[in-house]
């Protein structure tokens, strides 16, 4: 019995950054993302006399990060009651480790397959992103589409009032030194935390009040202040996510945005590489500013 399944990854709009629960993965803020469905992990897994982590070539995972999934893996089992092996394997179609997520959609692909294999009836799609959850805590958003609010224990789906495209540009594509749990977990005991819970929480109701009025501005300008404060955050710890390379193609955006007026939003997830979102008839202006910065790779 071989399960096949893909999840998408997804990009906070206002990030999660710290946990108010380690052994639950529970965020210390809210948070709210939008759903890549263009960036998949897929996940295949088969009954096994033992369990088995497969790595794939284009994927592969280091024996840390294998572990993790074998813990997540027996989680799922114990609440299953299931008392066979699996053999598990997961992949991507698009880098691993250097900021898109890609934790957040793997883990969500392999909670997917596995209830598919395990359980003996259909499971709620809150019930399977709380699962998922445990194993890392975004990918319960990536459950979630065209928007997803995380909220302390709630998660749901909400509408997009606009016609977006989502692109990455890709500056490095090496994995990132320090992982995001690894960031979770330095943040997590700053003492900077509490302002910067309070500073997301009161964001992600500016985001969604902007929303409901079909005000993009404000959507754009809520999101570009919450990327920049978290990852001053994490500087003032040592983390340094964004690079010379960023700060340059930031100003070269800046300089072509005031110039065309064109409104584009722009985060950076706990890595080097950057989203840029926008409304769709804005596209072309887009593909614009990338034929004349034609050394930039786009994802």
């Amino acid at each position: 019995m071989n399960i096949k399944v893909s999840m998408p990854s997804n990009i906070a709009l206002v990030k999660y950054m710290g946990k108010s629960d380690v052994q639950r993965n529970q965020a210390a803020n809210h948070s709210i993302s939008l759903t890549l469905p263009q960036f998949q992990s897929t996940c295949e897994v088969n009954p096994s006399n033992e369990d088995q982590w497969i790595n794939h070539p284009h994927t592969p995972l280091s024996h840390a990060e294998q572990n993790k999934v074998f813990r997540h893996i027996k989680m799922l089992k114990s609440f299953f009651q299931y008392d066979q092996g699996v053999q598990i394997t997961c992949y991507n179609n698009f880098p691993k480790g250097v900021g898109i997520a890609s934790s957040a959609s793997s883990m969500a692909a392999i909670t997917q397959a596995c209830a598919q294999l395990m359980a003996q009836q259909p499971i709620p799609t809150h019930q399977l992103a709380r699962l998922s959850q445990q194993g890392s805590g975004s990918s319960c958003r990536s459950f979630y589409h065209p928007i997803a609010v995380w909220q302390d224990e709630h998660i749901k789906a909400i509408d997009c009032p606009f016609d977006l495209f989502h692109q990455v540009v890709l500056l490095d594509s090496e994995q990132k030194k320090v992982s995001s749990s690894q960031a979770h977990q330095i943040i997590s005991q700053s003492k900077e935390l509490p302002d910067r819970i309070q500073r997301a929480n009161r964001r992600v109701e500016q985001l969604l009040q902007a929303i409901q009025a079909r005000d993009w501005e404000t959507m754009r300008q809520v999101s570009i202040a919450d990327s920049k404060d978290m990852h001053t955050l994490l500087e003032q710890h040592g983390i340094h996510y964004r690079t010379e390379a960023s700060h340059v193609f930031f100003k070269q955006l800046d300089l072509f945005q005031k110039e065309h007026r064109l409104p584009i939003m722009t985060t950076m997830d706990a890595g080097p590489n950057i989203h840029l979102i926008g409304q769709t008839h804005h596209k072309d202006l887009m593909d614009a500013f990338f034929k004349k910065f034609q050394h930039y790779k786009v994802l």
